[in-house]
């Protein structure tokens, strides 16, 4: 059924919207849980061990040391945080969510993060109420999400989702919609963060956050169309098999999805694009996880406000450029994903080399402009990944993408917190530098994917799922002449 908005000439169906809104309330809320979460755990820290007096002049330098204690506490409660979100969901999004997307509906692993963030924001809520309770208390949030799949299991379920129902043609503009809305959420998100919390308290923006939650719950199941795969003699033997013969077929499913006989010659280009993810999530939670704090010390010393402003920027930018470049430059000019994939790379190595050699406010925000296209570089990766498998097998790609996430954000923040740690007595913004270093590292990769992926040298990645699908055709037909045989 059609839901047409017409505007004169135009028309638009409301049905087109399928998961977009999710993405865009669920980055929402964690945005602003990512800020309020890391402020409360600043305060616990500093309540566990210092009085009120030290902790309310805490920027000011007759407490120098202990706010250089108070900082590396912190960071390194936010490791153990990140562990326990991280594990569960690993395990969570690679042996079920994943695969039950491909087998079972594509709109479970949808909810259940959802599920999860609800009952992760009422254990943040008890902790905001009783704020002196021992600081382990607040990994109780996090290990909840993790068990529902957290942010990783969301991407994953709407990036297999939207490469499901979308055409080759219009997959990279459609996932550049997705990023776009994480982009647009964090930008609404953080600059929001800052201004409610210095004007509330922890427990409104949690509670605003769980009602939030619930709202994109109550979308997801009354609007989202479910997605079932079509029922196969293999399917059906499946789920009658043993947990452990599920969990076992799981795990050898995601991982010859990409290693496949049939595919084996872009085992190695997704290979390498498995490797650009990697280093662009563990330079992006490595960032989140240590900016907060950074741009607390001298010479920045900002507010909570001035953070989610800042942050609030860097996400508006780029949220803009993915949903009004990319588009253009995708149609007009048949401008190339590894182009994209590029071009963000170049643009989140500047960013990150303004953060690592800044030393005032306004560079900082001036700055901001140089990681304007980095939402081109996922948006790319992405879309070339889901051109390379067919849509039966999109979730146990972005099952693989997930894990590769979900192990990248664990070193993200044991590698970021620790130098972070280590190197602030000589220079707070070496960890930014170094991440500068990895991502230019990248370049090399995607140079060479632009040459071997050319049209010179390669197929288009339009063409190459066309074969994929016709491929799998001749292998269907293939099994039924097989079994007719035998029958006869």
């Amino acid at each position: 059924m059609a839901y047409i908005i017409r505007i004169r000439s135009c028309q638009f169906d409301l049905r087109s919207i399928t998961v977009e809104p999710v993405v865009f309330l669920y980055m929402f809320t964690s945005f602003l849980t990512l800020v309020t979460f890391q402020a409360l755990t600043y305060e616990k820290v500093c309540k566990q061990h210092y009085n009120t007096t030290v902790c309310a002049n805490l920027e000011n330098k007759t407490f120098e040391v202990e706010e250089e204690f108070v900082q590396k506490t912190t960071s390194s409660w936010i490791l153990y945080t990140n562990l326990a979100l991280g594990l569960p969901s690993l395990v969570i999004v690679v042996l079920f969510l994943g695969p039950w997307g491909d087998r079972v509906d594509r709109k479970i692993p949808v909810i259940c993060p959802l599920i999860g963030g609800i009952l992760a924001t009422v254990s943040n809520i008890v902790n905001s109420v009783y704020i002196d309770a021992p600081l382990p208390y607040i990994l109780i949030g996090p290990f909840l999400n993790g068990l529902a799949g957290s942010f990783i299991a969301v991407l994953m379920a709407v990036y297999s989702y939207i490469a499901h129902v979308s055409t080759p043609a219009y997959r990279t503009i459609k996932i550049g919609i997705l990023e776009a809305m994480i982009f647009l959420s964090g930008t609404v998100g953080t600059a929001l963060s800052g201004v409610i919390l210095d004007q509330t308290s922890y427990v409104f923006v949690f509670s605003l956050i769980a009602g939030i939650m619930i709202l994109a719950l109550l979308y997801t199941i009354v609007w989202v169309d479910s997605i079932k795969p079509e029922s196969t003699p293999d399917t059906n033997k499946e789920v009658k098999n043993c947990c452990q013969s599920f969990l076992l077929a799981s795990v050898k499913d995601v991982f010859l999805c990409v290693y496949d006989k049939r595919r084996s010659k872009n085992f190695i280009q997704l290979a390498l694009l498995n490797v650009v993810i990697f280093v662009l999530m563990l330079v992006s939670v490595g960032e989140a996880d240590i900016l907060l704090i950074y741009t607390r010390r001298r010479p920045f010393e900002w507010s909570q406000t001035t953070y989610a402003l800042y942050r609030g920027l860097e996400s508006f930018l780029r949220g803009i450029a993915v949903l009004t470049l990319l588009p253009i430059l995708k149609r007009q000019f048949k401008t190339r994903d590894t182009t994209f994939m590029i071009l963000g790379l170049v643009s989140k190595t500047a960013a990150l080399v303004v953060l690592g050699v800044g030393n005032s406010t306004a560079v900082l925000f001036i700055g901001a402009v140089s990681g304007l296209l980095i939402g081109f570089g996922s948006a790319g990766m992405r879309s070339m990944s889901s051109g390379m498998v067919s849509r039966s097998e999109q979730g146990k790609l972005y099952s693989l993408i997930g894990m590769v996430e979900s192990i990248s954000t664990l070193a993200a923040t044991s590698l970021f917190n620790t130098v972070y740690s280590a190197t602030l007595d000589f220079y707070a913004g070496f960890c930014f530098l170094i991440a500068a270093v990895l991502v230019g590292c990248c370049l090399i990769i995607a140079g060479y994917l632009h040459i071997k992926l050319s049209k010179d040298t390669a197929r288009d990645y339009d063409t190459l799922q066309n074969e994929i699908a016709a491929n799998e055709v001749v292998i269907d037909q293939h099994n039924i002449q097989t079994d007719t045989e035998v029958e006869s």
